[in-house]
């Protein structure tokens, strides 16, 4: 169901808000998707 809105912020688990550069933007999507596979092992979601 609604998975969306909960990894808007996929860092909530043990990590410091962070800063995106601005280049960030390119990667974002790539990066997005890596990071939600270490969320979910990391918090077990």
């Amino acid at each position: 169901p609604d998975v969306r809105h909960r990894f808007r912020q996929p860092f909530v688990c043990r990590r410091k808000p962070h800063r995106r550069p601005r280049r960030f933007g390119q990667l974002h999507h790539q990066a997005r998707r890596e990071t939600l596979r270490l969320a979910r092992s990391r918090c077990k979601i």
